[in-house]
This record gives structure tokens, C-alpha cells and sequence, in this order.
């Protein structure tokens, strides 16, 4: 599409197949015949080093993911402006903003997928704790680790899968936007300013959409605002209004 903003990119891309949001390191036996490999981590750093193989003059990273895989962007966003320090690095995470902050959630999930030996060891990560490793968390600590690092994310209100998962954790599907708007505040309140475009709709993800070059909310098209938002330009947030609509 000629309105594609990444159409001269190079693209480095990570498939998705060990259920830990690409952080784990770990061989988990769940029950008899259950065995995962959660290996996540292991897959993306390798990503990771073949991008830095093959691009190491990159000026300009940009990190997305959709659904799961938007989870770790701003992690990995760390890590490259780490390998790749002259680079403008900017995250776009795509349907992720009503993940749960609960300590026993995120404890088990860190144990079990062995993420806890996968978190960077920057000074900013001193002293934490299990409990506290959050989808929010990796905005904040990647944010406090490389305060130049953009971050950016993409959310449907009414997003119907992350109701389903909310859902579990007893929250009602009419709640969702207020968990997302309530994420960003928390992201924000710890200083690390979060760029949002939040869409209309019980949607998903739009990134590898047709929806991506049509999507508009308040007269600001999707394309747009990533456009300039990778373009290193300053956009402002975009939030629906009549947010059932559409």
C-alpha cells in the first residue's frame, strides 16, 4: 500500500508458539502429559541478535507486536536501544492496554515461565520482585531505563478478546475502557509518558489489518498518527469519544 509508513523497512520477524509472551526460559510440566517449553525470551534475543547482525548502523527500530506479542514490546525496545544505542527507537504495542496488574497473577506467570531470569539486569530493575512484573511494569522500567525511547500503543474500547480475559479476573465487560485508560494512568504516574490511540469498537488488533489504512477517530486516521509518531514527530493522544460505536 502506498500509505504504508514501513514500506522501505527492513522487517525482522518473531512467530509466536511458546505461551509467555515472549519472556520465558523455562520447561514447564503443568501435569502429567503437559509439558510446555516456554522459550520465548530465547526466540526473541535471537531475533535480536540477528537484527543487530544485520542492521548494525539502524537509525531508526521500531518494535510492534499484536495481541501477545504487543505484551513485551516495550522489554524489547530496552534491550535494542541497548544493542543499538545511536537508534531512534519507538514501540507500537497493538491490543494489550487492559492487561490485569494483580501480584499473584503476575507471580505465577513470572514463575512459571521463567522470566524472572530473563528481565535485564539494569540498575533500574534492582530490588524487584515477582510479584510486581506487570505488562505495566515493562512500560515503566524500559521507560525509566531510556527515557528517549517513544511509546506508543494501539487499543480497541471494547476489545472482545481482552474482555474475555478480564473477564476472569472479574472484570465486567463495560469496565474494559476504564482498565485501559486506568493502565495508562499508572504508566504515566510513574513518569514514562505513553502516546494512545484508542479505537471505537469491540475490534482486536489492526496492525496487519486493512483497518490500519482506514481506521479514523475524532477526524485522526490511524496511518496518520504512525506515521508521524515513527517519524520521531509529536502526535497527541487519540480517544474515542462514543466508544460502542463502530
Amino acid at each position: 500500500d502506498e500509505g504504508n509508513p514501513f514500506a522501505d523497512y527492513s522487517v525482522v520477524y518473531v512467530p509466536y508458539c511458546t505461551g509467555d509472551v515472549h519472556l520465558g526460559n523455562a520447561t514447564t510440566d503443568y501435569e502429567p502429559g503437559l509439558t510446555v517449553h516456554h522459550k520465548g525470551f530465547v526466540n526473541g534475543t535471537a531475533a535480536l541478535d540477528r537484527l543487530v547482525a544485520a542492521f548494525p548502523g539502524a537509525t531508526e527500530v521500531v518494535v510492534m507486536g499484536e495481541s501477545a506479542g504487543s505484551v513485551p514490546t516495550p522489554l524489547y525496545a530496552g534491550l535494542v536501544s541497548d544493542r543499538l544505542p545511536g537508534a531512534r527507537v519507538t514501540v507500537l504495542a497493538d491490543g494489550s492496554g487492559a492487561s490485569i496488574d494483580s501480584p499473584d497473577l503476575n507471580a505465577l506467570l513470572v514463575e512459571a515461565w521463567g522470566a524472572e531470569s530473563t528481565f535485564p539486569a539494569w540498575p533500574e530493575n534492582a530490588g524487584m520482585t515477582a510479584e510486581q512484573w506487570s505488562a505495566q511494569r515493562l512500560f515503566i522500567q524500559s521507560g525509566r531505563h531510556d527515557p528517549d525511547i517513544v511509546f506508543a500503543r494501539h487499543d480497541y474500547a471494547y476489545d472482545e478478546q481482552q474482555s474475555g480475559a478480564a473477564s476472569h479476573f472479574g472484570v465486567p465487560a463495560q469496565d474494559l475502557l476504564s482498565l485501559i485508560d486506568g493502565n495508562e494512568t499508572q504508566i504515566e504516574g510513574a513518569g514514562v509518558n505513553l502516546r494512545s490511540y484508542v479505537a471505537p469498537g469491540d475490534g482486536h488488533t489492526v496492525l496487519t489489518d486493512g483497518l490500519f489504512y482506514t481506521e479514523e477517530v475524532n477526524g485522526q486516521s490511524l496511518v496518520d498518527w504512525v506515521t508521524r509518531l515513527i517519524a520521531g514527530e509529536p502526535v497527541d493522544d487519540v480517544h474515542c469519544s462514543d466508544c460502542r460505536a463502530g
